[in-house]
């Protein structure tokens, strides 16, 4: 797949006809899932246009997404997209016109474009999907449905921040992950008799619902099932800032300075203050069997 990353006043120029999909695609989740796939059946190359950050992150000075660009490209390449175009986030593409957006668009010689029926663009959103139809070839997917609701990212963001990992996965077609480096903690986890792996995050994630998690770690091009807590370990030396602990069950190495990634499978417990270290070890250890017992039968 091929990448071009850019400003807004540097579109890129193609040399052959492609079909586009519009959108920003944040979490790449079932609903933009189903529009590629429908891209693909045009018998086109396909490429996908977005943006480095949503402009309601712009705005408000925040960069938390679900997907970060190196996880969009990831998931595209999987997805079979031959082109991924994004265009950073700035005043410039907020500011501009519809008509001047799609002028941009011009550039990439699309044959057709192909988005959702609730796409918009240009300033304060005045471009729809008639306005594109006037200057493109434009194909509309209709919504992918869950519950009698259409599926969409702010539906997962609020999942996540429930703590509803389950729903969140069903939304997005696969498990909800976030990758980084292992680095040095306060160690209190080995002291416990309870090692992890501290994820210093790659990218700016959108975190879920602090709290205690099952999932799995992938590590070496291994995966390893794993419980992760996210948050700031009340009981011993309390951090300003929540953080992620990743513990893998039955694996016993140094991984300092590996890169690892954590896929939330499902939500266990809340984070608690306990009133000792012997109380938050005999829960360390019941957190360990139920684990256990949870991937044993998601096996069996």
């Amino acid at each position: 797949m091929d990448v071009f990353e850019f400003d807004y006043q540097s579109f890129p120029s193609l040399d052959e006809n492609i079909v586009l999909c519009l959108g920003f695609f944040d979490g790449v989740h079932l609903g933009h899932q189903k529009i590629i796939n429908e891209a693909k059946k045009l018998g086109k190359k396909v490429g996908v246009l977005s943006f480095s950050n949503s402009a309601y992150n712009f705005l408000n000075g925040s960069t938390e997404l679900l997907t970060p660009t190196h996880d969009k490209v990831k998931l595209f390449k999987e997805l079979g997209v031959d082109y991924y175009f994004e265009v950073e986030m700035s005043k410039a593409l907020i500011e501009a016109s519809p008509e001047d957006f799609l002028k941009q668009l011009k550039s990439l010689k699309p044959s057709v474009c192909v988005c959702g029926a609730d796409y918009t663009f240009g300033y304060q959103k005045k471009g729809d999907v008639d306005l594109l139809s006037k200057y493109f070839i434009t194909k509309v997917v209709g919504y992918e449905m869950f519950d009698n609701e259409k599926i969409s990212s702010r539906w997962i963001f609020d999942a996540l921040s429930k703590g509803q990992i389950t729903l969140a996965n069903r939304l997005l077609g696969r498990h909800y992950s976030v990758r980084g480096k292992v680095v040095k903690g306060l160690q209190n986890g080995a002291r416990l008799g309870y090692p992890t792996a501290n994820l210093s995050l790659y990218d700016s994630y959108f975190m879920p619902r602090e709290g205690v998690y099952f999932g799995i770690a992938k590590l070496y091009d291994e995966e390893y099932n794993a419980i992760a807590s996210f948050g700031t370990h009340p009981t011993v030396d309390e951090l300003d800032a929540p953080i992620l602990e990743v513990f893998l069950l039955d694996f016993n190495e140094d991984i300092y300075g590996e890169r690892m990634e954590f896929e939330f499978i499902d939500f266990h417990r809340e984070n608690y203050k306990f009133e000792s270290e012997f109380e938050l070890s005999d829960e360390l250890y019941r957190d360990r069997l139920a684990a256990k017992d949870f991937f044993n039968k998601k096996v069996d």
